[in-house]
């Protein structure tokens, strides 16, 4: 599972505060909190970063959230600046935006 905290941004606008992943493994929950969302250069693929002390990122595909061993290939800032920019976009946008695929780029990130 995937959870999204939504709440006032560091400038007072409305913006993603907090995520974190829960994987169900062999009857183990393991956590990872303090994620950041991640896009590539081509802006294609949406991935999680867990905290940089930790290894690897997630990836999503239908049904799992899949953990994949090492950072993902281009800057990890420049991605995390990326999807920043990105989202705050998209919660500028009039209310159906949820509902038109501008939303894509992560739910199809398999």
């Amino acid at each position: 599972m995937l959870h999204l905290e939504y709440g006032p941004g560091e400038d007072g606008r409305h913006a993603l505060t907090g995520m974190i992943v829960f994987l169900v493994r062999e009857d183990i929950c393991h956590i990872q909190s303090d994620c950041r969302l991640f896009l590539s250069k081509a802006a294609t693929r949406g991935l999680v970063l867990p905290q940089s002390s930790a290894r690897g990122h997630f990836r999503l595909a239908p049904g799992e959230i899949l953990h994949i061993d090492g950072k993902p290939a281009g800057g990890v800032t420049d991605g995390i600046a990326r999807a920043d920019a990105w989202l705050a976009h998209q919660l500028t946008l009039e209310s159906d935006a949820v509902d038109d695929g501008r939303y894509q780029v992560w739910s199809q990130a398999a």
